[in-house]
C-alpha cells in the first residue's frame, strides 16, 4: 500500500476574516495564544423569535460548558509528541461491537444527539491549518492522524490512527496559530483506513486499518454552517426530498464537533459519494459501473458540451502541473485502472449530435430518473447546480442498465440561501422550470441534456415534461419531508441548542426560522410556489 508523505509547511500570515453580521464573529490569526481579556469579544446572541418555543434539552444530552472549557482554559492543544496510540486489538473488538449494535441510520438523521471529538498533537494541527499554502488553489490531499472518539447519546468508542484533512475549496482557510490556538472553522474529511510515514505499521496492522470501517462507511465529511443558515437543516431536508422521490442521495446528520477540547459546534455529518455508496445504494447487478464526480473545475464547466481523456476527463491528481493541480470536470471514481471513460465520452456524443432523436437520449441516459432528479432540483432552487452553474453532480453508469444517472451533491445553496451570491437577486425564486437560462452562470443554457429535454424540447420530450411539471407541483403540494421542515427543525434544536455557541469566538448562529442573511424557508417556498403556478398554468392554459 502507498503510505501518503506528510508535508511540513513554514508559517504564513494569517487570513483576515470580516466579522460577520447577525451570526457570531470570525476572528482572525492571533500571533500569540491570548488572554482571557484579548480575545472575549461580545457575541450576537441571535435575534428571539416567536418559533423559538422548544423544550430544554434533555438532561442526559450534554451542555457546552460540559463538553467544551472555557476560552481561557482552551488554548486548543494536546501534549506535544502524543501521538495516537498503537492499534490495538482491543480497539478492534469495540469497534466491531459498535458497528453491531449500530448502523449509519444511529449516526446520520436526527434521533440521536452526535458528537464527534477530535484529538490532535498541536504541531501536527498546525500543520493540517499550513497546507493550505502548500495546496492554495485546492484542497489539501494530505491526511494527519488523530484520535476521534464518536458519540451515539450515551454510548461512544475511540479510533486511533485515523486520517484528516482540510475539505473545500472557497470555503478553505488557516484555522490555527503555532501554538494551537484555534481561531477558524474550517470543513473537513475523515478516513479511517489511511496510513501515515511518520507512524510505523505492522503488517497486520496496517491490513486491519486499510479494512477498517465505522458503521460500514470508510470516509465521513463535516462542514460547518458557512452560510449561516439560522435553521441549520436546509441542506438536510433537500437530502431527505430526493430520496422521498426516488432520487439516490447522501445520507446527512448532524453533530457536535470539538477539537483539541475547543467547541467548534454544530456540524452537518455526510455519507460520502464512491464505491461504499454505490454498493450501498444499489443493487449487485448494478454495481460496477464508472461513477464521476461531475464539477465545474479549471478545465472548464461539466456541461456535457466536451469530452477529452486527459483534458477534462480523468482522474484527479492533486500533485500534478508543481501542485496546482488536475481536476477534470468529469472526475472518474470507480474503476480508475479499468475504463477507457466509453460510456461518458459516448453519452456525451449523442448528447451533441444534432440528428440523435428521443431514443438515442434514452439509451445513454435514464430520463426518468433525470425528470425526478430535476423535478426535486427545481424546487429546492439551487443556482450552483448542473443545471444553472454546470456544478456540483455525480454521474453514475448503472452495471445493468449501461444509463446514466445524476445523483446530488453539495446543495448548501438552496431553499433560498443568499449569503454571499445571489445570481437572481430573489434567491431563485422566480426561475422558470422551463428556462433556458443558466441561473448561476447568468448565461444561455449550454447543456445540451437541458436545451433537448425541458427548454428546447426535441420531439418526443414532452411526455417527460409533463411528467416533470406535474412532479414538481407534487412536491410543493404534497412533500411530507417539506411539510415537516419546522418538525424537523424543532427536533435538531431540541438536541442540539446547548451546544450551539462555539468557544475561541468561533462562527455560529443560534437557532431561528426566520433568517436575517437568507430567506426564511417560508418565505422562499411562499414565493417559489406562486411563480411555479402561474408558468404551470400558462403551460397547460388553465
Amino acid at each position: 500500500m502507498l503510505k501518503k508523505a506528510k508535508i511540513l509547511i513554514p508559517t504564513t500570515l494569517g487570513l483576515i476574516i470580516s466579522l460577520i453580521a447577525g451570526c457570531g464573529p470570525t476572528t482572525s490569526e492571533p500571533t500569540t495564544n491570548p488572554s482571557v481579556e484579548d480575545t472575549t469579544t461580545s457575541v450576537n446572541e441571535g435575534t428571539s423569535s416567536t418559533d423559538d418555543t422548544t423544550t430544554s434539552i434533555d438532561a442526559s444530552k450534554p451542555s457546552a460548558s460540559e463538553t467544551a472549557p472555557s476560552t481561557s482554559e482552551n488554548t486548543g492543544t494536546t501534549e506535544e509528541g502524543n501521538y495516537p496510540p498503537d492499534y490495538d486489538i482491543e480497539e478492534q473488538n469495540a469497534l466491531e461491537e459498535f458497528n453491531k449494535k449500530y448502523s449509519m441510520y444511529d449516526f446520520f438523521g436526527v434521533q440521536n444527539f452526535i458528537k464527534i471529538k477530535i484529538d490532535m498533537d498541536k504541531n501536527e494541527l498546525y500543520s493540517l491549518s499550513q497546507d493550505y499554502d502548500a495546496y492554495p488553489h485546492h484542497s489539501s490531499p494530505i491526511y494527519h492522524p488523530c484520535s476521534i472518539t464518536f458519540s451515539i447519546n450515551d454510548d461512544s468508542i475511540t479510533l486511533k490512527k485515523v486520517g484528516l484533512r482540510l475539505k473545500g475549496n472557497t470555503s478553505r482557510r488557516k484555522f490555527v496559530s503555532e501554538d494551537g490556538y484555534i481561531y477558524n472553522t474550517v470543513h473537513f474529511k475523515i478516513d479511517f483506513t489511511e496510513v501515515f510515514d511518520q507512524i510505523s505499521y505492522s503488517e497486520e496492522e496496517e491490513n486491519r486499518i486499510d479494512d477498517r470501517t465505522f458503521l460500514g462507511l470508510k470516509k465521513i465529511d463535516i462542514k460547518w454552517n458557512k452560510n449561516y443558515d439560522t435553521s441549520h437543516i436546509k441542506e438536510y431536508v433537500a437530502s431527505t426530498i430526493y430520496r422521498e422521490y426516488g432520487v439516490k442521495s447522501q445520507n446527512m446528520g448532524f453533530a457536535q464537533v470539538v477539537l483539541n477540547n475547543v467547541n467548534m459546534g454544530l456540524y452537518i455529518s455526510y455519507e460520502t459519494i464512491d464505491k461504499q455508496f454505490i454498493k450501498r445504494h444499489y443493487s449487485k447487478a448494478q454495481n460496477g459501473g464508472d461513477l464521476y464526480k461531475v464539477c465545474y473545475t479549471a478545465t472548464g464547466p461539466a456541461d456535457f458540451k466536451s469530452a477529452e481523456v486527459g483534458k477534462n476527463v480523468g482522474e484527479e491528481d492533486e500533485n500534478a502541473n508543481n501542485k496546482n493541480g488536475f481536476f477534470p470536470s468529469y472526475d472518474i471514481k470507480t474503476n480508475k485502472d479499468e475504463t477507457d471513460h466509453s460510456s461518458l465520452l459516448n453519452m456525451i456524443k449523442v448528447l451533441n449530435n444534432s440528428n440523435s432523436k428521443i431514443d438515442d437520449i434514452e439509451n445513454v441516459i435514464d430520463l426518468n430518473q433525470f425528470i425526478k432528479y430535476e423535478a426535486v432540483s427545481y424546487v429546492l432552487g439551487d443556482p450552483d447546480d448542473l443545471r444553472n452553474n454546470f456544478n456540483n453532480s455525480y454521474l453514475y453508469f448503472n452495471k445493468e442498465t449501461g444509463l446514466a444517472e445524476i445523483l446530488p451533491y453539495d446543495k448548501d445553496r438552496m431553499f433560498g440561501t443568499t449569503v454571499d451570491w445571489n445570481p437572481t437577486g430573489n434567491g431563485m425564486i422566480s426561475a422558470n422550470p422551463l428556462s433556458n437560462w443558466a441561473q448561476g452562470a447568468q448565461i444561455e443554457q449550454s447543456n445540451p441534456l437541458y436545451r433537448k429535454i425541458l427548454s428546447r424540447p426535441i420531439d418526443g420530450a414532452s411526455t417527460y415534461i409533463d411528467t416533470y411539471m406535474k412532479l414538481i407541483k407534487t412536491i410543493f403540494e404534497e412533500s411530507e419531508n417539506l411539510d415537516n421542515f419546522e418538525t424537523t427543525y424543532n427536533t435538531v434544536k431540541d438536541l442540539y441548542k446547548d451546544i450551539i455557541k462555539t468557544d475561541n469566538d468561533l462562527p455560529y448562529c443560534n437557532f431561528s426560522l426566520n433568517d436575517d442573511r437568507n430567506l426564511s424557508m417560508e418565505s422562499y417556498i411562499t414565493q417559489k410556489y406562486d411563480h411555479f403556478i402561474n408558468k404551470y398554468n400558462e403551460y397547460y392554459k388553465l
